[in-house]
């Protein structure tokens, strides 16, 4: 995570002037160390979602919980493939921080999206934070990461800790469907914060963590893949699993080994 001047950010985005991740470094103060109290990482994980060719759609990135943390900004800048996704705009609708004002542009290139979010009162709890406006332009298989080359909160407290994701390009009758699961021991008991995977035939992965109940649930799955399912917990194994998906999945229940 790089820091920068937060307030110059705002200045030079109103007029659609971005600073690239190069320029404008900000050294460290006395009084910023000082000021940077001991705040809990946020993780702020970008999507994994299947989408049909020629949709438009949104992606959202979701944060952990925010209470507590002061938030009253963040800046982000998201690389895709441009030649898979047309970008649309971007907006805070229906996420925690839906009462910032956010600007964003494509800059300093074509294939990044800078995102700029502040407001008056702070952030509370978890979900969504921003949403970004796709087209899927390119044929099905075709695939576009959604990766973070900078992200921060503030002027760079909180910490945070930055997941990539990705969009996948289905066929036109390919339309996504959902996954949900409980994981549980011998006997029958949940475990919670297990890590399931998906992993498709291409050797690409998305994982969730189950609750305190044991259960999971994946979303925007596309129908008639096939995948690898594993599963990790402490002090549990798993034998791994293959999984087709030609519809939605309610009761893909999960044992550990005796």
């Amino acid at each position: 995570m790089k820091r920068k001047n937060y307030w110059l950010y705002l200045s030079l985005l109103t007029i659609f002037v971005l600073p690239t991740v190069a320029q404008n470094k900000r050294s460290s103060t006395v009084s910023e160390v000082v000021d940077r109290t001991q705040l809990a990482t946020v993780t702020v994980t970008a999507p994994t979602v299947y989408r049909p060719q020629n949709a438009v759609f949104d992606v959202t990135f979701q944060v952990s919980d925010t209470t507590g943390q002061n938030i009253t900004g963040y800046f982000a800048q998201v690389t895709f493939d441009n030649t898979v996704l047309q970008y649309n705009g971007c907006s805070a609708t229906n996420t925690i921080s839906s009462s910032f004002s956010i600007i964003c542009n494509a800059y300093p290139t074509p294939n990044t999206i800078s995102i700029f979010g502040y407001g008056v009162f702070p952030t509370t709890g978890e979900g969504p934070l921003f949403n970004l406006n796709f087209t899927a332009i390119a044929p099905p298989g075709n695939v576009s990461p959604l990766n973070f080359a900078e992200f921060y909160f503030n002027e760079g407290n909180p910490d945070d800790t930055d997941i990539n994701g990705q969009v996948t390009i289905l066929g036109t009758t390919a339309a996504p469907t959902s996954i949900i699961g409980q994981v549980t021991t011998a006997a029958g008991d949940p475990i919670s914060a297990a890590r399931v995977e998906l992993i498709d035939t291409n050797g690409r992965s998305i994982s969730a963590i189950t609750n305190p109940f044991g259960y999971f649930r994946f979303d925007d799955i596309g129908s008639g893949q096939t995948f690898t399912v594993t599963t990790t917990a402490k002090r549990y194994t798993f034998a791994s699993r293959m999984l087709t998906v030609n519809d939605e999945i309610t009761g893909l229940n999960i044992t550990a080994d005796q």
